[in-house]
């Protein structure tokens, strides 16, 4: 039979004639007229990151269509098991005896090279040679470099099945992958990123993408973004705009939270090295106690880069995923409507001090406030503002739905083509933004906050060198320090005395509010109050409900903080987290009532200030 070109033009793997005629991929015999395909046995493939081998078939119709399909070995053996996976996958025949003699050949013959199945995406092998995107390979300039293995992308995969396999340059088994190219790298430039320059947080996003696939390369740990503030604010819009970058055009291609520990690592594979965009936690409806369990797991499992040792077989067994040798990590891009911290103390917890800087909070401004488009100067009305912005978000968001991923492809090339390049100047952009930064230099948590923002700004400068941004390094910097301030706030360090200062004003608005704490002649029914006092003699006491008493602080250290003062005074008997009995508040059906806060207060002298409810103005004046 004679080579023919035509499948090469639908599916290049070099970029010369001299080498396609030794490249199984690229070239094959051609079937015979009376025959529609030709079958293979290509090569046998090892899976990535797993000790796994599978068989490769390839069927090659005259109409120079080629698919690719990986079966195990003991399939690949298996006549009967082979003409299953191969009408599976597609290929069509059935009975025909040609297609029967053609399945018996291909069984009984040997495969003729070996090859790698990519089925996570980011660096394939040592960082920085070769790059796997959800449906397609990425090396320098396009080029697959000699010399073999080849390299394959299974998008779906399961040990039951035959896995459909993808070729560098995508194919039919990609087509349903929502991570894509569309548009081009000019256009993106023009239509999303020139209009982000209006909005700090949107630059944020932008260089967090180009930021991702450096994480391995110059060994920096990964993180995770959150957009926090008032809803409306374009928070969402703002994480599109980074998704874009990696090829999602579309805010419902986005993964949402709405899922699983597991299934957040699932996503997190083919997202490996790379940019996680995330919709609103807000879309997770679980308790906020279930919230921060998620997000903490997200820092251990996957910001960290680590992998779950337990069950590794039997989960396997059951999802059909192969298990994973190493770990895997991404930069994770979100938002919600709270901070953290918020979220931590509805539901009763607190961040750890080890998560904590794995986590870059980036405060948004209300809409009425201009949103996400801090930077940007709006002539006008307040109404006229708000439209405007309103136009802007629209018109972005349809441009990302038009032009996605393709500059991501061109900017991993370049980071391939020269990563030692990009790594020093990425260095030494980053002790530029160092010196102009303001942190306490003496905190560990802050250095390693403003280092987050330093590699982005280093990564960022690095992209606008080469032509890959349409911005300035001065206004990249300008919108990075902005953001690095505002986002300083949320992770600030307070002293002991400024969390003392903080508690005790919420301590005094707590005790003064008279809607939720009674007489306890008024108190009746317990559910209806957060607490009681009761007057005897020159002694006022009061109890309030351990769970209103811990939520009216603003973090556990002031809890902390106020407990121990009190204490000393003499004013708390009875804390809500102690070992002596705990009073209960009453309860109208004769049940328990809450646990509760014992505080007592003596009346004579001056002190009579100090008694609730009846004279709460003087409260303020009281030194505490």
């Amino acid at each position: 039979s004679t080579q023919i070109q035509a499948p090469c033009a639908r599916y290049p793997t070099h970029d010369s004639g001299a080498n396609r005629k030794n490249d199984h991929i690229a070239t094959a015999a051609a079937p015979a007229n009376n025959v529609p395909f030709l079958i293979e046995k290509i090569a046998t493939a090892e899976v990535q990151d797993t000790d796994l081998f599978l068989t490769i078939f390839r069927i090659l119709r005259l109409k120079g269509d080629i698919q690719y399909v990986a079966m195990s070995p003991s399939d690949a053996s298996d006549i009967k098991k082979v003409k299953r996976h191969l009408l599976d996958a597609g290929a069509k025949g059935g009975e025909n005896a040609k297609f029967h003699d053609a399945v018996v050949e291909a069984v009984f013959s040997k495969p003729n090279g070996s090859a790698m199945i990519v089925i996570r995406g980011g660096w394939v092998g040592n960082a920085g040679k070769r790059f796997a995107l959800p449906n397609r390979i990425v090396t320098a300039k396009g080029r697959v470099p000699e010399p073999e293995p080849r390299y394959f992308l299974a998008p779906y995969y399961d040990k039951g099945r035959a896995w459909q396999l993808v070729t560098r340059d995508g194919g039919a088994a990609a087509t349903n992958v929502h991570v894509g190219a569309r548009g081009s790298s000019e256009k993106w430039k023009s239509t999303v990123a020139t209009p982000a320059l209006g909005s700090s947080p949107m630059m944020l996003g932008i260089v967090a993408a180009f930021a991702a696939p450096l994480l391995k390369i110059m060994r920096v740990s990964p993180f995770t973004i959150v957009f926090t503030g008032p809803s409306s604010g374009g928070k969402t819009t703002s994480t599109l705009v980074a998704a874009s970058v990696v090829g999602i055009g579309k805010e419902l291609d986005m993964p949402t939270w709405h899922m699983t520990p597991a299934g957040l690592e699932q996503a997190v594979e083919r997202h490996s090295d790379s940019l996680l965009p995330i919709d609103d936690i807000a879309n997770n409806s679980a308790s906020a106690k279930d919230l921060v369990k998620l997000i903490l797991q997200t820092g251990y499992r996957v910001t960290a880069g680590s992998v779950k040792g337990t069950l590794k077989k039997a989960k396997s067994n059951i999802t059909g995923r192969p298990v994973a040798d190493s770990g895997i990590c991404a930069i994770i891009l979100t938002s919600y409507e709270h901070s953290l911290r918020t979220l931590a103390e509805e539901a009763g917890k607190s961040i750890p001090d080890g998560i904590r800087p794995r986590f870059v909070e980036a405060p948004v401004a209300g809409a009425e406030l201009g949103g996400v488009f801090d930077l940007m100067d709006v002539e006008g009305s307040p109404s006229e503002k708000t439209k405007l912005r309103g136009e802007q978000v629209k018109a972005i968001a349809q441009a990302c739905a038009e032009n996605h991923g393709v500059v991501f492809c061109e900017w991993l090339a370049a980071i391939i083509e020269n990563s030692d390049e990009a790594t020093a100047w990425v260095n030494d952009a980053k002790a530029t933004f160092i010196k102009g930064a303001t942190f306490k230099r003496d905190s560990s948590l802050e250095v390693r906050h403003a280092d987050r923002f330093a590699f982005l700004y280093g990564v960022g400068s690095y992209a606008i060198e080469r032509k890959f941004l349409p911005w300035t390094s001065r206004e990249l910097m300008s919108a990075m320090l902005k953001v690095h301030a505002a986002s300083r706030e949320l992770i600030r360090e307070s002293t002991v005395d400024e969390h003392l200062a903080a508690g005790q004003r919420r301590y005094w608005s707590l005790l003064r509010d008279r809607t939720r704490i009674a007489s306890a002649s008024k108190v009746g029914d317990g559910k209806k109050f957060d607490g009681w006092y009761e007057i005897d003699g020159s002694r006022v006491v009061v109890y309030v409900a351990g769970t209103t008493w811990r939520h009216a602080f603003e973090s556990p250290n002031q809890l902390y903080q106020v407990e121990k003062y009190l204490a000393a005074q003499g004013v708390l008997l009875h804390a809500s987290g102690g070992n002596l009995p705990q009073p209960r508040l009453p309860n109208g059906k004769g049940k328990k009532g809450k646990r509760s806060v014992q505080l007592s207060f003596t009346l004579n002298g001056r002190e009579k200030a100090v008694r609730p409810y009846r004279t709460p103005k003087p409260l303020s004046t009281v030194s505490p």
